[in-house]
């Protein structure tokens, strides 16, 4: 499934997991009918995980890593979520106030984490027109974030 990935011209997967999960010694939910993911059978969720990210490598695909159930590990949403109020961070990522709980860092809004980042983002070597609705998309943004009136909504599909 890799290789087809690649081959629709994709260039990165997501792999949501849980830390419960992880802890597993065994998997769920893998189709082994017909000899399909032989290599996966008998495997902890782990090792699993592991064989995946080194195939995705192997095709040239980047990975991102998605802790996708907080609650399996013990720690709510909704008290990320009560803590992102305490500290006045509603305007943040819940990845962000994880960050403030664990090394104690000031949380940054979303804003300004898209701005931080728009002088990487318009120096990718991508697409003019990927480009262009990249840099829309971060204006728009911004002029919501400030209140201000947005000046083109129609530049992100033209």
């Amino acid at each position: 499934m890799l290789r087809q990935i690649k081959v629709q011209g994709f260039n990165s997967i997501r792999i949501p997991f849980s830390l419960e999960a992880l802890e597993s010694s065994t998997t769920s939910g893998i189709d082994f009918g017909g000899g399909r993911n032989a290599a996966l059978q008998g495997k902890t969720p782990q090792q699993v995980m592991d064989i995946i990210i080194d195939e995705a490598g192997a095709q040239g695909l980047m990975v991102i890593l998605d802790n996708h159930s907080l609650a399996d590990d013990g720690f709510p949403e909704e008290s990320l979520e009560e803590i992102q109020n305490l500290i006045n961070a509603e305007d943040t990522d819940l990845f962000d106030v994880l960050e403030y709980v664990a090394f104690a860092k000031q949380p940054i809004s979303r804003i300004e984490r898209v701005m931080a980042t728009r002088p990487e983002l318009q120096q990718a070597r991508a697409p003019n027109r990927l480009t262009s609705f990249t840099s829309c998309w971060i204006d728009t943004s911004h002029q919501v974030s400030t209140n201000s009136t947005p000046t083109n909504f129609r530049c992100c599909c033209s």
